[in-house]
C-alpha cells in the first residue's frame, strides 16, 4: 500500500496531498473526503480523490454520480497510472489501519483530517492517534462530525474544549459538520452536499475548511516560491 502511496504521489508532484484518517469507523472518513475534495474543486484547483478503504464507498458513490464529476475518483492503482494533472490529492485512508502504516501516511502528507463524532469511543480512538502521530510534523487538525441537530451541539462544545485542552489542533465549532439526513441523500444519489435541497450551508463549511488548509499550509508561498 505504501509503495502505491509514494508512486501516486511522487507521479506528477501533487502540491499538496490530504489524509483522511482515523483509527475508528464510522465517523464519516468518506463523507468528509468527497465533501472536501468538492470545497477544492470549487476553488478552482485540480483535485483527485484515492479511495483505499475496502469498502470503495468513495468509488461506489462517483458510480453512482456517473458522467460529470467535479473531480476523478480512482482505487490506489488507478491513482498511480493518472496522468493528468493535480493541485491537491484527497487520500482517504484504509480502515482498521494499524500504527506502522498511519506513521508512513503521515510521514508522505502534507495535511491530515481526523474526523471524529463527540462520543467517547471516538474521542479515546482521536487522542490515541494525535498522541502516535507527535513527532512527525505533519499537520493535522481534528474535525467534529455528527454533532447534534436541532441546535443542540452542547458535546460537540465540550469535545472541542476537551481537544483544546489537551493542545490537540481541531477545527473551530463553527467548521463543526452536523449530523444529518441530507448527506445520506447526497450520498445515495452520487451528489455532494451542496447539490442536495438545503445543503448549501453545509457546503459553505467545507469552504470554509479548505481555505482554511490552504491558509495553514502556505499553499500561495509554495507556488510563488516553485515559479521562482
Amino acid at each position: 500500500m505504501v509503495d502505491y502511496l509514494n508512486n501516486a504521489m511522487t507521479k506528477n508532484k501533487p502540491t499538496i496531498f490530504i489524509g483522511i484518517i482515523s483509527y475508528k469507523g464510522g465517523v464519516g472518513k468518506t463523507m468528509a473526503a468527497i465533501n472536501l475534495a468538492r470545497a477544492f474543486a470549487d476553488e478552482g484547483l485540480r483535485v483527485i480523490l484515492i479511495d483505499d478503504d475496502k469498502n470503495k464507498t468513495a468509488l461506489n458513490w462517483a458510480t453512482r454520480r456517473g458522467h460529470g464529476d467535479p473531480f476523478p475518483v480512482f482505487d490506489m492503482y488507478g491513482a498511480n497510472h493518472y496522468g493528468g494533472e493535480r493541485d491537491i490529492v484527497i487520500y482517504d485512508t484504509p480502515g482498521g489501519m494499524d500504527k506502522s502504516e498511519m506513521k508512513d501516511i503521515a510521514k508522505n502528507c502534507s495535511f491530515l483530517i481526523i474526523p471524529c463524532k463527540p462520543d467517547q469511543e471516538s474521542i479515546d480512538a482521536t487522542e490515541r492517534l494525535a498522541s502516535d502521530l507527535a513527532g512527525f510534523g505533519t499537520k493535522f487538525r481534528v474535525l467534529t462530525t455528527d454533532a447534534i441537530a436541532a441546535g443542540n451541539f452542547s458535546r460537540a462544545r465540550g469535545m472541542i474544549s476537551y481537544f483544546a485542552e489537551l493542545n490537540i489542533p481541531h477545527f473551530d465549532f463553527r467548521e463543526c459538520i452536523p449530523s444529518s439526513t441530507k448527506f445520506k441523500d447526497a450520498a445515495g444519489d452520487g451528489r455532494t452536499i451542496g447539490e442536495v435541497s438545503g445543503g448549501r450551508l453545509f457546503a459553505d463549511t467545507f469552504g470554509r475548511i479548505a481555505r482554511q488548509i490552504l491558509e495553514e499550509i502556505g499553499y500561495e508561498k509554495r507556488l510563488i516560491s516553485d515559479e521562482v
